[in-house]
């Protein structure tokens, strides 16, 4: 499976005067330079490659796969697993027949919850071309309201590098602050 964003977050997530106001900032000459933080600080938890393993702020992403089934712990299952939580729509499917011709998989016949598309009651899927990026689905994911908290750890993130500018401090500015790991790690999506 291979993931790639297809259409990124349009909103910042928190805006600078967010930033501004929790830096007690008042002046407009570091308003850049905030805005640099605020997106290098979404950077670092968001999708698809974030600390946190899920999209924060929404997003488009294409998921690919090699066919309609895949491996899960060794078996192979009928459905798909998207990558990223939390998914609040498929927008299309579309997969390469035995042909090789592409063919969108119409809504009815597909029905998606949580992150797994399977099959509608009474259908089954289609047989594909075998080989990999056979399956192409996209989708959203993110929150359209981000939480509180992620919204308090990428405050507490900005606020940290406005005031530590240089890339190496002391040694406690090594890891990710308590607090900032506290807010995200309910959030935190842990593989195995």
């Amino acid at each position: 499976m291979r993931l790639s964003v297809v259409t990124p977050a349009a909103e910042p997530g928190i805006t600078v005067d967010d930033a501004k106001r929790h830096l007690r900032v008042e002046h407009t000459e570091d308003d850049t330079y905030i805005a640099g933080l605020i997106e290098a600080a979404f950077v670092w938890i968001d999708a698809p490659d974030g600390w946190l393993g899920r999209a924060v702020r929404e997003q488009g992403f294409e998921a690919r796969f090699a066919g309609f089934c895949q491996r899960l712990g060794g078996y192979r299952v009928p459905w798909l697993s998207l990558p990223l939580l939390p998914v609040s729509a498929v927008t299309s499917v579309i997969y390469l027949d035995d042909r090789g011709n592409e063919q969108p998989l119409a809504p009815a016949d597909y029905r998606f919850a949580d992150t797994e598309l399977r099959p509608a009651p009474g259908k089954s899927w289609p047989v594909t071309l075998d080989g990999p990026d056979t399956v192409r689905v996209r989708f959203t994911a993110g929150y359209a309201d981000i939480p509180a908290p992620i919204r308090q750890a990428v405050l507490l993130l900005v606020g940290q590098w406005y005031v530590a500018r240089e890339a190496v401090g002391k040694s406690d500015q090594a890891e990710l602050p308590f607090a900032v790991s506290n807010l995200l790690s309910p959030y935190r999506v842990w593989t195995v």
